[in-house]
């Protein structure tokens, strides 16, 4: 690779990750996920073609937006576009982790955020279309104020949360959004075997399926931890009940992963596992002993090496973005945290 590509690659992926920022309120509430702005963006899910591709939205000037579509190998910014307004990618956690792209790439859905005291009563959405020069489409506005949560994989619905107050970011229920005709379906989104629970609590963290399907989604913070297990194309869910997890202590520092290979899903605490739910039953097991795993040969890093300034260079900005990235993540967890308590003692 050419050194000036190299310098613009870690100077773009800076830019982007300094410029991150947890989730803005939407609709008022501000301990309600709406907008994520610049961080590290969105790729779809791990077996899909829009893995293979990461989609960023940045503040422009005059009240636009940039929104950018970067290759995931190597970092070129194969295209761009200013929108006019103020949109972010969703957000689908109070840390901020976005959302917002179909599995097949061809839908990327984005929210104007708001924020505090000055959002109106609605919430709109923009629809783009990524495989044509990101070109806008749809622009959806519902009365009331919502969130993003999930999209299937063919980018023909969105899943919403609705809040009855925005004021309570524990009063809520997921709504479908006909993405095509830009309306809401009557009803809202249960689980069959538990119709009349309604969810309350917080969405910490955000995992999908390999085929992005399933959306899973684990919040605490109010009677109960567990996991929003959410199918994107038949428009059902199943709650996933995590007894040994408290709400009502740190439950920020809970987390999941899902493994792209098998489908389990896995429940961290302090980056550690800690439980593990099967992805066909639901059932939750303490997790195994995980086996170690050997660092990388060195025949295994890409790159011939011939280059050492350049690589240098690579280095150098790889040991900056894991500081911004560290940094970020902490003013995420402290900010969430802030937050989410304040609007408990306002509701």
């Amino acid at each position: 690779m050419r050194r000036p590509a190299i310098l613009t690659i870690v100077a773009t992926v800076l830019i982007v990750l300094a410029s991150g920022a947890p989730g803005a309120a939407a609709g008022g509430g501000a301990a309600i996920p709406a907008g994520s702005f610049g961080g590290e963006g969105v790729t779809g899910p791990s077996g899909e073609p829009s893995s293979q591709r990461r989609w960023v939205a940045l503040p422009g000037g005059n009240g636009s937006t940039t929104v950018a579509q970067i290759a995931v190998d190597g970092g070129e910014v194969e295209r761009w576009r200013g929108i006019e307004g103020q949109w972010a990618l969703p957000a689908v956690t109070q840390l901020g982790t976005a959302a917002g792209i179909s599995a097949d790439g061809g839908t990327l859905v984005l929210i104007h955020p708001q924020y505090g005291r000055r959002a109106s009563t609605t919430t709109d959405f923009l629809v783009l279309e990524p495989g044509r020069r990101l070109k806008p489409g749809a622009e959806i506005s519902l009365d009331g104020s919502f969130s993003f949560d999930a999209i299937s994989p063919d980018g023909r619905l969105a899943y919403v949360v609705e809040y009855e107050n925005p004021r309570d970011p524990l009063d809520y229920r997921v709504r479908v959004l006909d993405l095509v005709s830009g309306e809401l379906r009557p009803g809202e989104v249960v689980d069959p075997e538990e119709p009349d629970e309604r969810m309350a609590g917080i969405p910490l963290s955000r995992g999908a399926s390999a085929d992005g399907r399933w959306a899973y989604t684990l919040y605490s913070g109010g009677e109960e931890t567990f996991i929003h297990a959410l199918d994107t194309v038949d428009a059902t869910a199943v709650c996933v009940d995590l007894h040994q997890f408290d709400p009502s202590g740190n439950f920020f520092n809970l987390g999941l992963e899902v493994d792209s290979a098998t489908g389990a899903i896995t429940v961290l605490k302090r980056g550690q596992p800690e439980a593990v739910v099967d992805p066909l039953s639901f059932e939750v097991k303490p997790a195994a002993a995980l086996p170690i795993e050997e660092s990388a040969d060195e025949s295994t890093v890409t790159g011939d090496g011939s280059d050492p300034l350049a690589w240098a260079l690579v280095a150098l900005g790889a040991g900056l973005l894991g500081a911004i990235a560290l940094a970020v993540t902490v003013l995420r967890r402290w900010r969430a945290r802030q937050i989410f308590h304040d609007e408990l003692e306002r509701a």
